[in-house]
C-alpha cells in the first residue's frame, strides 16, 4: 500500500487484524470463480447473444492446487475453503512448521517454489521485509 499517496489524496489505511477475515476469504474465492469459470465474460456474451458453452469446458477449480502466502486467520480461512473445493494446498508463511502443516492439511515450500507452481496464488499477510538467512 502507498502510504503516502492514500494520504496525499485524504485517503484513511488501516490495518485491522483479525476483523472480517471469513468476509475476505469468501471474496477470494469470488474472485477465483469469476475469474476461472470466467463468469463476467459469460456474463457480457449472453447478453450480447453471442455465448457458446464450447469456451467454458475444463474451467474448474477441482484438482487445481491454491498458493496461500500466509497462514494467519484470513490465510487458514482461505485454505478451510479450498479443501472445500478439493484442492491442493501449498503455503508460504513466516512461521511454517510440520504440526501446523499437518493441522492446515497443506505442504509449506519456499517462496520460489510456490510460484513456479502456481495454478492460483493468493496473498494473505503484510508487506514486511523477509527474514534474512543467517
Amino acid at each position: 500500500m502507498d502510504l503516502k499517496t492514500a494520504t496525499d489524496r485524504g485517503i484513511i489505511v488501516s490495518n485491522v487484524p483479525d476483523y472480517a477475515f471469513d468476509a475476505v476469504a469468501e471474496v477470494v474465492f469470488a474472485l477465483t470463480l469469476n475469474l476461472i469459470r470466467k463468469v463476467h465474460i459469460t456474463d457480457r456474451r449472453l447478453r450480447e447473444g453471442k455465448f457458446d458453452w464450447r469456451d467454458y469446458i475444463g474451467n474448474q477449480l477441482m484438482g487445481k492446487t491454491m498458493r496461500v502466502i500466509g497462514t494467519g486467520s484470513t490465510g487458514k480461512r482461505v485454505i478451510q475453503i479450498v479443501h472445500g473445493f478439493n484442492m491442493n494446498v501449498l503455503s508460504v508463511t513466516g512461521h511454517p512448521g510440520e504440526e501446523k502443516a499437518k493441522k492446515l492439511g497443506i505442504k509449506f515450500v519456499d517462496l520460489n517454489t510456490l510460484l513456479a507452481e502456481s495454478d492460483i496464488v493468493t496473498l494473505h499477510m503484510p508487506l514486511t521485509p523477509l527474514p534474512r538467512k543467517k
